[in-house]
């Protein structure tokens, strides 16, 4: 019976209204996604159901899907015994320092790199461009001696330092082609009308960059939020100790509270999470409105 329903509708799909068939084109649509999705979301569902589990509960086998006894006594612990909220607070002042100061750096040279010539310019972009793709943890050990030598251990100056070098090499590549595709009769416009290049460049370029501007943010954002060789390096006491260091140090020799590093994980997406929305908002409020200026 059902076959014979199933060839009916294949043979004649006239015979379903306009609106079934969207409907079911949207079923289908919907189904995709969910099945993309899964492999996706699992992991991060995981995640939160483990951190509701008992730490012996963690250890049992075979594995439970869901938790027996739903508790939040995990997020209690890593809040009042492992002093969390500091690695959090930690990580976010590095984290959002490291990407201001990476923004303006990379604003101003991207700039400069796109609208100036001058001698060794390609010698420099690419000596730019093999920093970027230098093995990062060549550097950790030059980093701590240079740290060790000028007091820098220990503080977020070190850190923000340390994280600067591999992240402003690739947002100054992002803001010098995004600048290469904005029209130089703009800024050209301006400094006839009487504005000086500076002037020129924040009033009239830099707001048609707010895209590549977003884009250079969540990159810079994230990758010093999850950075973990310098910040275990350059980190020796609980002062600047960030959050990677933090949930790295919940894993024991002998034993582990997977609940308590569970919870750790879900905690510290919480914050990648509003400022990747935050960003995502403004990037396309700015395409937007570098659509209506062009």
């Amino acid at each position: 019976m059902a076959t014979r329903i199933a060839d009916a509708v294949i043979d004649s799909p006239g015979r379903l209204s306009l609106s079934n068939r969207r409907r079911l084109e949207v079923s289908f649509k919907v189904l995709a996604l969910v099945l993309i999705l899964v492999p996706t979301l699992f992991p991060v569902a995981w995640i939160v159901i483990s951190s509701m589990k008992t730490n012996l509960e963690t250890h049992t086998v075979p594995v439970t899907l869901l938790p027996e006894n739903w508790s939040i006594s995990a997020y209690e612990q890593i809040f009042e015994r492992r002093n969390f909220g500091r690695y959090m607070s930690n990580a976010m002042i590095v984290a959002l320092l490291t990407t201001a100061w990476g923004i303006m750096v990379a604003a101003w040279s991207g700039y400069g790199f796109a609208r100036y010539d001058f001698r060794f310019k390609p010698a420099v972009m690419a000596f730019v461009l093999i920093a970027q793709s230098f093995p990062r943890i060549l550097l950790v050990i030059p980093y701590f001696q240079f740290s060790n030598r000028f007091g820098l251990t220990d503080t977020y100056a070190g850190l923000i330092l340390a994280y600067s070098t591999f992240i402003q090499p690739l947002c100054l590549w992002i803001m010098k082609e995004y600048f290469e595709q904005i029209p130089r009769d703009l800024d050209e416009a301006a400094m006839v009308d009487g504005a000086s290049p500076y002037r020129a460049f924040w009033d009239v370029v830099l707001p048609l960059a707010r895209p590549a501007l977003g884009a250079t943010a969540i990159i810079a954002f994230l990758t010093a939020w999850n950075e973990y060789e310098f910040a275990l390096v350059l980190t020796t006491t609980e002062r600047v100790r960030t959050i990677s260091v933090a949930i790295a140090s919940l894993i024991g020799e002998f034993t582990t509270e997977w609940n308590q590093v569970m919870a750790a994980a879900a905690i510290g997406t919480i914050p990648v999470i509003i400022v990747f929305t935050f960003f995502q908002r403004q990037l396309m409020q700015g395409m937007m409105g570098g659509a209506i200026k062009g």
